[in-house]
């Protein structure tokens, strides 16, 4: 019944009774439905099959919604149901409604590229850029030269077939314009794969790349239209002309076109970041200049890497790409999404469900797995690495260890988005994302805090870059609601800076935490796990331990003050009704002996009337 997809089988064994009528949809639409009814087969053991299937669908989208005009005794139809029935993978407890694997993959262009940058070598910081500019996972496809000019139309979405060098079968879609003989076609994902198996792009110069899934060198390539079969020959340099249409930098490149002059453009974070550095391509200018080991050229926050090794390099690198790039384009998917979303028109959705997934997808990775498991290399990785060290842990953010408060709420404001777009609830769906962007920021602000505090005290290059990255992924944000702020932070934070003061960046986020609509409590302090207590100065909202100590002493002797007076007025109050009760008894016991007389008196001494009646 259950296999890796949640593809429903059919089987004809056993059976189970009287459930629950139901039908199940992966995107909210209402197509004609799966019945779930008095009459089930499954398999010879029942209930687990039928909670196997409900547990799928549950999964899928959370669209299990009840059906009342179906009468009992209909069969499910496994054969036909398993062609419709289909959940996608998880993403750290998200159900995507949609295809979104590929996307989620680009997380392993970036552990390549801190694989490499951590070797502290001239030729490796090169691989490191050739797969940040070329990519090497995301969105293959191939770059073929036909061996004449097609005969026939060719329009993006065709399908055609080819072979590998082993001779099987390959298969591609056309993508882009065709130039003459030019044909570019993506590579297809086969089910229960993440991505396509054609891995080369800017993999090439680390000799790591894999070609088994690529198209063979030279060859035939095949395409059906209406009906008829047409070849076409074709060669190609394998590990030259197979590239990737998706990567880390092209998420900086296309912020311009995608996020502020699109329609509907711009995007609110996008232009605070544009217009504090004056290019919407922010990040990969900072990437790039560490690369070069030179000085950004930022209208303001500008930094010069022309005095940093690899070491510290590399951490403006590998956090860069995450933490503006990625991060920007996390935002972007959410905001098409909301661009797409159409309240009156119930088969316009598949597109803002798409884009949602995408952002899930970006903001997570592939390597987090279905459950979140902390092999992460993106946002999600960060603010659970984050929430180990400022305590912030759990649902209710308080623990040491685990996942982090902030993405656990980001996964419920994830699954939230998800189904106000299924049900077209655009609205509602916009303020959904605002809440998301606003978390987004806390573990950036964590890097900044625990930064700043390591660097007052040790002074280390590497703990100075990383806190100028964290800095400037943050910094227009901040300078947006409060310049001062931002220039406090900036002067000491930036690369290169004169001095540190953890106190005075700290101050300078608890004065915008309102603006940024979160709270000091959500950012938490600099635990100290080894003494189990929050590092001097560095309590969360900023009270030392003798100002959490007298609040504590406040709140303790507040309580014991509440407690007398409440005990006071329970005891006064219950002395009251017992007074009440005893006159009312007596009043009571006058009252019978009242009645037992008339009811004798009226009796005419004929009957004996009982005193526990009257």
């Amino acid at each position: 019944l259950y296999s890796e997809d949640f593809t429903i089988h059919r089987t004809n064994e056993g059976r189970c009774s009287q459930i629950s009528e139901y039908f199940l949809t992966l995107d909210g639409s209402l197509p004609s439905p799966l019945l779930i009814s008095s009459n089930i087969y499954s398999t010879t053991m029942p209930f687990t099959a039928v909670l196997m299937l409900l547990c799928a669908a549950t999964l899928s989208s959370g669209a299990i919604r009840p059906l009342s005009n179906v009468s009992h005794g209909t069969i499910l139809n496994f054969e036909e149901s398993s062609r419709r029935l289909r959940a996608f993978r998880a993403i750290a407890g998200y159900r995507p409604a949609s295809s979104v694997s590929d996307y989620s993959v680009i997380d392993l262009d970036q552990a390549v590229i801190e694989s490499e940058l951590e070797k502290e070598t001239d030729s490796a910081f090169e691989n490191a850029r050739n797969i940040y500019e070329n990519g090497g996972h995301s969105r293959s496809y191939a770059d073929l030269l036909l061996g004449e000019n097609p005969h026939t139309a060719i329009y993006p979405g065709d399908l055609f077939i080819g072979k590998n060098e082993n001779g099987e079968e390959v298969r591609g879609k056309s993508f882009r314009s065709q130039h003459f003989r030019w044909l570019l076609l993506e590579y297809e994902i086969t089910d229960g794969d993440k991505y396509a198996k054609c891995q080369v792009g800017g993999l090439n110069s680390t000799g790591i790349y894999d070609t088994r899934g690529c198209f063979a060198k030279s060859g035939n390539l095949s395409r059906v239209i209406d009906g008829e079969y047409f070849i076409y020959p074709y060669t190609y340099d394998p590990i030259l002309d197979n590239q990737n249409a998706r990567t880390i930098q092209g998420f900086s490149l296309l912020l311009q076109s995608s996020m502020l002059t699109c329609a509907k453009c711009p995007y609110p974070d996008a232009k605070y970041f544009a217009d504090y550095y004056g290019t919407p391509t922010y990040g990969n200018e900072w990437i790039e200049a560490a690369y070069d080991k030179r000085a950004t050229s930022f209208e303001r926050g500008n930094a010069d890497f022309s005095q940093y090794d690899h070491a510290p390099r590399a951490e403006c690198i590998k956090k860069g790409a995450v933490c503006m790039n990625v991060f920007m384009y996390v935002l972007r998917e959410f905001e098409d999404a909301l661009n797409d979303c159409v309240p009156d028109c119930s088969d316009c959705m598949d597109d803002s469900v798409h884009n949602w997934d995408e952002g899930v997808a970006l903001y997570t990775g592939s390597l987090e797995e279905a459950d979140g498991a902390p092999d992460g290399k993106l946002l999600h990785q960060i603010a659970d690495d984050h929430c180990t060290l400022f305590k912030t842990c759990s649902r209710k953010g308080n623990q040491e260890d685990g996942t982090s408060k902030v993405n656990l709420d980001l996964l419920a404001l994830f699954d939230m988005g998800q189904d106000q777009i299924i049900k077209r609830q655009c609205e509602a769906v916009r303020e959904t994302k605002k809440k998301i962007a606003d978390l987004m920021y806390i573990p950036l602000i964590q890097g900044v805090l625990l930064n700043s505090y390591r660097l007052e005290s040790e002074g280390l290059q590497v703990e100075e870059a990383m806190g100028a990255v964290f800095s400037a992924s943050i910094l227009p944000r901040i300078h947006a609601v409060n310049e001062q702020a931002a220039k406090t932070i900036y002067n000491n934070m930036r690369v290169n800076a004169r001095s540190t003061s953890y106190i005075s960046v700290r101050d300078a986020f608890l004065s915008v935490y309102k603006d940024l609509n979160i709270d000091c409590g959500q950012v938490g302090g600099l635990w100290d796990k080894s003494a189990g207590e929050y590092y001097k100065d560095a309590s969360p909202c900023g009270e030392t331990s003798k100002q959490l100590a007298i609040i504590i002493l406040i709140a303790a002797l507040a309580s014991a003050i509440f407690g007398l007076i409440a005990t006071i007025i329970y005891n006064r109050g219950k002395g009251l009704s017992l007074s009440g009760e005893m006159s009312g008894k007596f009043r009571s016991e006058r009252s019978v002996r009242i009645m037992n007389e008339k009811i004798v008196r009226f009796s005419d001494g004929k009957d004996e009337i009982d005193n526990t009646f009257a």
